[in-house]
């Protein structure tokens, strides 16, 4: 492809996305169709088709757009690498979009095989950088041995979507700083 084909490929890609995220935290996931996306983003529906295969890809990558991938850095140690990960999750808790975005994604899962699966695969992509970090705890020796990485990930990030998506409020750094303390209890050597 030609760059400026290229590029134009790009920032049409981005001009749907950000249609997508804006439609998303309006109407949720109930209320998108890939009309009204199309129509929001100045685009034929084929062009949106042209670049995902359906609307559970298109909703994955707009969700997937508001998260950066930066959670592979090694910060030394469990407890740095745990405060990380809760500074990130309080920012995307508080990102209007995402805040916005997360709880119609999940209620829809509950409802949609195909967004399901969006959901899983999203929540599968945000995980795994957390249970590298606990591999990485575990070579260190900083966890006690035998543990279950899986639940302790479901340990760590559960209670902070806990209190977005059920209590319905913000998880704050002085809520992230409490529970963080209380895990390293649990879970170091």
């Amino acid at each position: 492809m030609a760059p400026a084909a290229s590029l134009r490929t790009e920032r049409s890609k981005a001009t749907i996305l950000g249609a997508t995220l804006a439609l998303l935290a309006e109407e949720g996931v109930g209320g998108l169709t890939v009309d009204a996306v199309a129509a929001r983003a100045g685009v034929g529906k084929a062009t949106v088709y042209r670049h995902w295969g359906s609307r559970a890809e298109l909703i994955l990558d707009a969700v997937s757009s508001l998260v950066t991938d930066d959670e592979t850095v090694d910060h030394g140690s469990l407890r740095d690498d745990l405060q990380a990960a809760y500074e990130r999750i309080v920012q995307v808790c508080g990102t209007s979009t995402m805040a916005q975005v997360l709880p119609t994604l999940a209620e829809a899962a509950g409802r949609d095989p195909e967004l399901a699966g969006v959901h899983k695969d999203f929540v599968a992509r945000r995980r795994r950088y957390l249970v590298a970090a606990l591999e990485r705890a575990a070579e260190r020796g900083e966890l006690r041995p035998g543990l279950d990485l899986d639940i302790v990930a479901d340990l760590v990030a559960g209670p902070m979507f806990y209190k977005k998506l059920v209590h319905h409020e913000r998880p704050d750094q002085a809520y992230s700083a409490a529970l963080l303390d209380l895990i390293l209890v649990a879970i170091t050597a």
